[in-house]
């Protein structure tokens, strides 16, 4: 997002390290979010945690645009929307360093407690 803020036109370079950047992390985020969701909240209530990941996510797609639009008709740049596009990343890491994952132990002895053999 801040190879964004700093774009030029008349300077494109920040455009590539957005490209490099953007094609590690997009592929990552697709292999990792499911693990981190499972790692982080266990399997009891994956589906509904992870739905609720791709609902925000979705919402943040839909309004995004709208909201870039808004800040270039009123700023009359989009620099000061990437900077706080750029921010809210650091917010969510700040957050996700602040959980803790669930126990995988206590979970699968959870399980194989309730679970008993007929």
């Amino acid at each position: 997002m801040l190879s964004f803020a700093f774009t030029s036109g008349s300077s494109g370079w920040p455009l590539v390290l957005f490209l490099a950047l953007f094609a590690i992390g997009y592929g990552g985020l697709n292999v990792l979010r499911p693990v981190l969701v499972r790692e982080y909240f266990g399997r009891t209530h994956f589906g509904t945690i992870f739905g609720l990941i791709i609902g925000i996510n979705f919402i943040g797609n839909v309004v995004g645009p709208v909201l870039g639009g808004w800040a270039y008709d009123h700023w009359g740049t989009y620099q000061g929307i990437w900077l706080i596009m750029a921010g809210l990343p650091l917010l969510a890491l700040v957050l996700i360093l602040a959980i803790s994952p669930v126990n995988n132990t206590s979970l699968v002895n959870k399980s194989q407690a309730t679970h008993k053999p007929a």
